[in-house]
């Protein structure tokens, strides 16, 4: 958590539920759900608030629902400068999504406008080919459509991207990959030290990338990363498929490469 979010965060608790600073900690505060102090959350990092009476009462709620404007409009509190042009892409993902600074150069800021959009935003923007990327919105957007309906737009792709996937740069890949759908699920996947690729959409199947990486391989197919924002249905819970590769052409002659390898449209972005 950013130190300066952190702060406002760990006052609001302390104003609202009369908690008390002890350490590395806030406690005695008053629990909405029970009305004793038992309520506490970590002082350095407060994500969420939870009684200490376990078993009789159990409220836990997350910051981040209780005070949603303290960490929101990233756009206007962390902007990109020409000496730091990536600030507001680095915020969302360490803040809002909660990767490593390790991950900061698999990525660029961008800028998304549509001329019947509410606003502009700043993209976290994942190179996949030439002239082919995909952008995650630091911020949605509500779009009017041509027919007047008003959509949610959260992502944008600019450039075919059929057969292909995006993979964190020089990951090392060896008998299993994890195939995700999204980039930053691939990316938080690859924080935890497991070789991983994102398709882009369910429906595309990385031929260009599979074919890369050789038989000796396996795709582990996972819905939703685990440990991500995102919460899985109970069937995406179920231990991963895996599927054997079989790639059109011969194997590569080492078991291992470079996540250039495996996936050559892949790039630092």
């Amino acid at each position: 958590m950013r130190d300066d979010i952190a702060a406002d965060v760990r006052q609001r608790l302390i104003h609202d539920y009369k908690m008390r600073p002890r350490g590395d900690w806030l406690q005695r505060g008053t629990c909405p759900q029970c009305g004793e102090k038992e309520l506490y959350a970590n002082g350095t990092e407060p994500w969420a608030i939870r009684c200490g009476r376990l078993n009789k009462c159990g409220f836990e709620a997350s910051t981040k629902d209780l005070y949603p404007d303290a960490f929101g409009r990233l756009n206007e509190r962390y902007p990109a400068t020409s000496e730091k042009p990536n600030e507001t892409a680095h915020a969302y993902m360490g803040f809002v999504r909660g990767l490593p600074e390790a991950a900061r150069g698999w990525y660029r800021q961008g800028r998304f406008w549509h001329p019947t959009g509410d606003r502009a935003t700043a993209t976290v923007l994942f190179e996949i080919a030439p002239d082919v990327w995909m952008e995650r919105f630091v911020e949605p957007v509500r779009v009017k459509e041509d027919d007047g309906d008003v959509t949610v737009r959260k992502q944008h792709f600019h450039g075919k991207f059929k057969g292909f996937a995006w993979a964190p740069p020089k990951q090392r890949v060896g008998d299993e990959i994890w195939i995700v759908e999204g980039c930053i699920d691939a990316a938080s996947l690859a924080c935890a030290g497991l070789s991983a690729a994102a398709t882009l959409s369910a429906s595309n199947y990385p031929g260009t990338c599979s074919s890369e990486v050789g038989s000796t391989s396996t795709l582990a197919a996972c819905p939703t990363a685990p440990g991500s924002a995102k919460r899985s249905p109970a069937s995406a819970m179920r231990a991963p498929r895996h599927l054997p590769l079989r790639p059109p052409g011969p194997a590569p002659s080492s078991g291992t490469s470079s996540m250039a390898t495996p996936c050559p449209a892949s790039r630092r972005t």
